[in-house]
């Protein structure tokens, strides 16, 4: 079944009453490439043939991009959160012994236990067709749990450059921080709205990332996504005043005295190293104080 053909897709919508609900940003795919593509790409280069990974796939929609993991990949797990498209996709996979559709929220959903229960042999993969407006946390869902050989999604154009941004540029922002601190972004190619039905407004591009390990342990982690979003919460204010008002004065006083890091720097001037840094002494100094009272 060619889930990507209108002629095929729009008369199984019909057969099931199924219509578009804009709250959850639903778009299917009508171009065949794409989900060929991003199959293709799911996989990092450092996997072979002989050990292909599972694929645990977010909002499968139609099944178009499901249809083509499963042609690819030994088993796929799709987290689904539209009941409605349950019958639908029974029909739509009803080829695939491999594909196992699940129903719940990629925000609400364990995921680390999602794959445990449902891929549990071998190298796992993640891919997605993300809606627009869960974009920034369902990308943060699935890359903090580490569980995920390769993440790999389709999101809105402009989120891509923020994702694939560097210090310096006009798109690097606090999640470029954050999706750097997790992994290395790989932009991969761009899918014009058209490729869609409903058509957006919008064009997208597909975006793989491929997870570092942990840079820190968890509890000096924890302070380094809480600078970083002092940092960044007023992006005018100096590093010192922005820390100052986050931690107060005699913190950031202590902390600026004991790096290299220029304090009247801006937060969006720091690259990931300089957060890193950060971190480790705001640890450091945190330890000593607490020991010392």
């Amino acid at each position: 079944m060619d889930l990507c053909s209108p002629s095929v897709l729009k008369p199984l919508l019909e057969r099931y009453g199924f219509s578009f609900s804009k709250s959850l940003g639903q778009n299917f795919l009508i171009d065949g490439r794409v989900p060929e593509k991003i199959a293709e790409h799911c996989a990092p280069q450092s996997i072979s043939e002989e050990s292909l990974p599972s694929v645990l796939e977010i909002g499968p929609g139609a099944g178009a991009l499901t249809a083509a993991l499963a042609k690819r990949y030994p088993a796929v797990c799709a987290l689904e959160l539209d009941e409605r498209l349950f019958p639908l996709l029974a029909e739509a996979l009803a080829e695939f012994s491999n594909v196992k559709i699940v129903q719940g929220d990629v925000l609400k959903t364990d995921l680390k236990a999602l794959v445990r229960d449902n891929l549990p042999v071998g190298k796992v993969v993640a891919a997605a067709n993300l809606p627009y407006y869960i974009t920034t946390p369902a990308i943060k869902a699935l890359l903090s749990p580490r569980v995920f050989a390769r993440v790999t999604v389709m999101v809105q154009k402009e989120v891509a450059a923020k994702l694939t941004s560097q210090p310096g540029e006009p798109d690097w922002c606090l999640f470029s921080l954050i999706v750097s601190y997790y992994s290395r972004p790989i932009r991969l190619f761009p899918v014009p709205a058209g490729a869609f039905f409903p058509r957006p407004k919008v064009d997208s591009a597909v975006v793989a990332f491929d997870p570092k390990p942990p840079l820190l342990p968890p509890e000096t982690e924890n302070l380094f996504f809480r600078l970083a979003t002092a940092a960044f919460a007023q992006r005018r204010k100096t590093l010192s005043n922005a820390l100052s008002a986050a931690f107060g004065k005699h913190f950031a006083a202590e902390l600026f005295s004991s790096c290299k890091i220029n304090p009247n720097l801006r937060g969006e001037a720091l690259f990931l190293e300089d957060f890193l840094q950060l971190a480790v002494i705001s640890a450091e100094i945190l330890e000593k104080n607490n020991g010392a009272g």
